[in-house]
């Protein structure tokens, strides 16, 4: 499932409340990144306080995820009291917001919701280890990055960290995309990129058995517990031919993911970058086939069905229909496609920024993809491609079993993969998002005791 962040981007700032803590933490980000002793002043790195602050990009949507609900309700609170001032329900929302920053009310807060407070300066704690972490791993790792995934070009400094993902993992890390100076862009994954390289490697052993048209592996580097991947631009088709070449690996990389026991190759997971498709997040290769055991023994049934077949990979379509009986929703990353409404509610704040801003529940629609091929700037349907497909994943595991031998040698290449860590789903990662997001409800920041219950 696609989550929505729940962010705010108003202004006055709603992490007033939090100023001491935030600021605090900050200034021992930028208090390190300026220590020469540190030596993360070296390499594409901009000044230390232009360098907080892009950072700092990356802490705030969880803060506001976890603060927005309680000011919500305390908003909405004085609203009803009558202890708002201003002509304008924008005014009332700036009055209030510029209150919360007076030492009384600020503290009164802190008294009625103590986890609050402590859950945001562990999230700040976490923020600035894993912030001072990529500096000093990007210093660190800056030369062989250069060869390795970006050969032949000078980056310049770097200029934007944008983090694409709602969710941190692993303490507080999360996968960041840096932006230089020259356009060059890098991704960076906290996360060890073995599974990633050795499937590159696979790639290269079966184009030098003679598929065609061949793959095109991807540059990156692993570190063991990170790595760095070129970034991979989306780019159109020339020809028609160039489309089919398209469909036919993908065709192949089907067979190969189902070979695998891959899952989650969904439309975000996959860049057409002309006519080669692009798999941008091998987590969950090798996965097992548990169905989620909160499921009805139906769906339990069906899902088992599913996970025997090819349809486990994520690729093919898998259409749901949506209420209104406008058409189907699908995230298949052969034929999903962005600006979707989803058949599912997500959390969004409401009169965002005014004295009556409230969460409801409602469908969204989904961004921009790129998994699907264009030609003369527009997106080719799938199905008058049918037969590149069945030819790349018929001639793909026919080269599988004419080299099984091979592929399955102690020095083969699947048994670069033994030692891998790789990511298991035992259920969708919506409803982990849910379980948190409704772990921030009021309700369970009042005492430590309640959040643990809930969960």
């Amino acid at each position: 499932m696609f989550l929505l962040p729940m962010t705010m981007t108003t202004s006055p700032d709603i992490l007033l409340p939090l100023a001491s803590l935030t600021e605090a933490a900050r200034s021992r980000v930028r208090a390190a990144i300026a220590d020469p002793a540190a030596g993360t002043t070296s390499g594409p790195l901009p000044g230390a306080a232009q360098l907080e602050k892009m950072l700092f990009a990356g802490a705030r949507p969880a803060l506001e995820r976890l603060v927005a609900p309680t000011l919500a309700l305390e908003l909405n609170v004085a609203r009803l009291r009558g202890e708002l001032d201003g002509p304008t329900p924008e005014d009332r929302f700036a009055t209030f917001v510029a209150g919360l920053a007076r030492p009384p009310r600020a503290a009164a807060l802190h008294a009625e919701y103590p986890p609050l407070f402590d859950l945001a300066a562990k999230r700040l704690d976490l923020w600035a280890a894993a912030s001072l972490e990529l500096v000093e791993r990007l210093r660190v790792d800056w030369p062989s990055i250069r060869a390795a995934v970006l050969p032949g070009e000078d980056p310049g400094l770097l200029c934007a960290i944008t983090w694409p993902q709602r969710s941190t993992k692993r303490g507080g890390r999360a996968v960041a995309i840096l932006s230089f100076a020259s356009g060059a862009r890098l991704v960076y994954k906290p996360r060890s990129l073995a599974a990633d390289s050795h499937f590159q490697v696979l790639l290269a052993w079966l184009n030098e058995r003679g598929f065609q048209p061949a793959f095109r592996p991807l540059r990156q580097l692993d570190r063991g517990t990170h790595g760095w991947m070129a970034w991979v631009e989306a780019g159109e088709c020339t020809t028609a031919d160039g489309v089919w070449r398209f469909y036919r690996r993908q065709g192949a990389y089907l067979a190969l993911l189902d070979a695998l026991e891959a899952t989650d190759f969904h439309l975000s997971n996959i860049i057409a970058a002309g006519e080669h498709p692009a798999l941008i997040d091998l987590e969950a290769l090798f996965h097992p086939r548990d169905a989620d055991p909160a499921w009805p023994p139906l769906d339990q049934a069906l899902d088992a069905l599913t996970y025997h077949s090819v349809l486990r990979v994520g690729l093919l379509p898998e259409p749901e229909p949506l209420d209104d009986g406008r058409g189907r929703f699908d995230l298949g990353g052969l034929t999903g496609a962005g600006g979707q409404t989803t058949p599912y509610t997500m959390p969004r704040w409401r009169d965002r920024g005014t004295d009556r801003m409230r969460l409801v529940h409602e469908p969204y629609t989904l961004g921009e993809s790129r998994n699907q091929p264009l030609l003369n700037g527009r997106a080719v349907d799938p199905r008058n491609y049918l037969s590149a497909l069945d030819d790349g994943f018929a001639d793909a595991y026919r080269l599988l079993i004419a080299h099984r031998a091979a592929l399955l040698a102690p020095d083969g290449p699947l048994a670069r993969f033994e030692a891998d860590e790789v990511r298991v789903l035992p259920r969708s990662g919506g409803r982990y998002g849910e379980l948190l997001d409704n772990s921030y409800h009021p309700d369970l920041l009042r005492r430590a005791d309640a959040r643990r219950r809930y969960f």
